[in-house]
C-alpha cells in the first residue's frame, strides 16, 4: 500500500512545486489508482473533485498544468523521464505510469547488507622489523635534510 508521503516525495523529487493545486490532486489520483487500477480517468477526476470540493474539469486542468510544469525546464529531467516520461504527455498515461513506478519501488525489497567480519591481516612484518624500517627511514630523511641545508 502506498502512502501519501511516498507519493509526495516522488513529486518533490521530480521538481513539482507543492503550491500547485495539481500536486494534491495527483497524490489523490495515485492513491485511488493504487486501490483500483482499472478506474476510468473521467470517474477518477470526479472522485478527486468530490474529495476536494471542486469540479472534474478543474481537477483535469490542474493535473495537466502540474505535469506541464515538471516536463518544462523546471523539473529534473532524469527523474521526470523515469516516473512519467516525455513521450505520451496526456494525464491518464502519466498518472498510470507514475502509479506503476511508485508501486514497483515500494515492492522492491532492499538487499540486506552483509555484516562486516573482522579480518586479521597478516603482513609478515614483525614489530622489530617495522621499528628497524622506521629508524632507517628517519635516518635517511634527516641525512637528506642536512645535505639540502648545506647547499
Amino acid at each position: 500500500m502506498l502512502s501519501r508521503e511516498k507519493v509526495e516525495a516522488v513529486l518533490f523529487k521530480m521538481g513539482m512545486p507543492a503550491n500547485v493545486k495539481g500536486f494534491g490532486y495527483i497524490v489523490d489520483c495515485v492513491l485511488i489508482l493504487e486501490e483500483d487500477s482499472k478506474i476510468k480517468t473521467t470517474y477518477l477526476y470526479f472522485k478527486v473533485a468530490q474529495q476536494n470540493g471542486t469540479t472534474g474539469q478543474r481537477v483535469e486542468r490542474a493535473i495537466r498544468h502540474a505535469f506541464d510544469i515538471v516536463r518544462s525546464c523546471r523539473g529534473d529531467y532524469d527523474v521526470v523521464n523515469h516516473y512519467i516520461g516525455f513521450i505520451n504527455c496526456a494525464n491518464s498515461p502519466s498518472l498510470s505510469m507514475l502509479t506503476m513506478k511508485i508501486r514497483e519501488e515500494a515492492l522492491e525489497v532492499p538487499e540486506p547488507k552483509p555484516e562486516k567480519k573482522e579480518e586479521n591481516v597478516i603482513t609478515g612484518i614483525t614489530e622489530d622489523r617495522l621499528l628497524e624500517l622506521m629508524r632507517q627511514a628517519y635516518t635517511e630523511f634527516w641525512a637528506d635534510m642536512i645535505i639540502r641545508l648545506k647547499k
